[in-house]
């Protein structure tokens, strides 16, 4: 029988795998981290030169500044996206043309949403020409 006391290792921590596991956290982090743009930008759009001009066969879709869009003589003053599509489709079908051109005439103070509702409907529909029309450079 051995009466001898026996002599404790001291505890030990391994910090090799917290630290290997620490370093993955965050190189993970840092590379699914999204990073925010400033809200405030000041844009200064550029006035365009004239690059095409309007054919009689084009469908003119116009957006004023109270939201109202007229699609040739279509009158639309409170726009949905069905009451959009409708017009357009009507529009299309108008044309003999099967390759007809959407130009879209917006006031530049008109809301952006409407503008896009059109876009969104005319490719909805198939159509593949859409111009947005521009001022001439003064």
């Amino acid at each position: 029988m051995n009466l001898q006391p026996r002599q404790l290792d001291t505890p030990e921590i391994n910090l090799t795998a917290l630290i290997d596991v620490i370093f993955l956290i965050l190189v993970f982090l840092l590379i699914s981290a999204t990073f925010t743009r400033p809200s405030a930008l000041e844009v200064n759009l550029p006035s365009a030169a004239p690059n095409s001009t309007m054919q009689s066969n084009d469908i003119v879709v116009q957006i004023n500044q109270a939201g109202i869009i007229q699609i040739d003589e279509v009158l639309i003053e409170r726009p949905t996206a069905a009451q959009v599509e409708a017009a357009l489709t009507q529009a299309l079908a108008r044309q003999s043309n099967e390759e007809a051109r959407i130009v879209i005439q917006a006031d530049g103070d008109s809301a952006h949403r409407l503008v896009s509702r059109v876009l969104v409907s005319a490719s909805a529909l198939g159509v593949r020409d859409v111009a947005i029309a521009t001022q001439a450079q003064p």
